[in-house]
């Protein structure tokens, strides 16, 4: 699922510029070109940590566009973007972007990876190149080709994004798990699961019912 809560553009400028000296001087040159930082919480906490920056952060200007700069404040995509739905922690990441009522999907250099825009909403994986189409059908945007929806999605209700290889389904009123070639690793028939954790290893934790003791299931168990 998109972890990306969207606060009031520029929230965070002041507590930026006291922590972060390298880039005390360069947040205000971009004030100055009508461009803010778009942050979020989790956002946040990466960018005033040095140790574990993101690769490339959003900005909005004063028409609402989204765009991205890199840890000196350059800009390297141009805002220009309705919304996103993802995130640049590393380079190799690919975040969904909405123009015009549609979407596609861009690399760290801004490029186009989808051939056609879709109407329909995408969510990115986070730490491979999978992409949710519409919460149904699932495509690898190395390999546009590959694009299929999940099987049986007349009972599907909803596919969350990927991460570790894996990504949650809602079915027939349960939920369980699907890798990248769609198929259903962890059958859908629990009532409530949490998202994705990355201690003691990637897990997630599910139960039955609400009278049901909360069970882990580690992930690698499951390939």
């Amino acid at each position: 699922m998109n972890d990306l809560q969207i606060y009031t553009p520029g929230k965070y400028d002041l507590e930026v510029r006291s922590l972060i000296r390298e880039r005390k001087e360069n947040i205000p040159k971009l004030k100055d070109k009508g461009i803010s930082l778009y942050m979020c919480e989790s956002l946040f906490a990466s960018i005033i940590d040095t140790s574990s920056s993101l690769f490339l952060i959003p900005v909005i200007d004063i028409n609402s566009k989204i765009g991205f700069i890199n840890n000196k404040c350059e800009i390297v995509v141009s805002p220009y973007y309705d919304c996103i739905k993802g995130t640049f922690w590393e380079h190799n990441n690919i975040v969904a972007v909405k123009k015009d009522e549609k979407w596609n999907v861009i690399d760290c250099n801004g490029k186009l990876l989808l051939n056609k825009w879709s109407k329909y909403i995408i969510v990115p994986s986070r730490d491979s190149r999978m992409i949710t189409i519409n919460s149904k059908a699932i495509m690898n945007v190395d390999n546009v080709d590959s694009f299929q929806y999940v099987k049986n999605t007349k009972d599907v209700k909803s596919v969350g994004g990927f991460r570790y290889g894996f990504a949650r389904i809602h079915r027939n009123g349960g939920w369980g798990l699907i890798n990248e070639k769609g198929e259903e690793k962890l059958p859908a028939i629990y009532e409530e699961m949490y998202s994705f954790y990355d201690y003691p290893e990637p897990t997630t934790k599910v139960r039955k019912n609400k009278d049901s003791k909360w069970e882990l299931i580690l992930l690698n168990d499951l390939r």
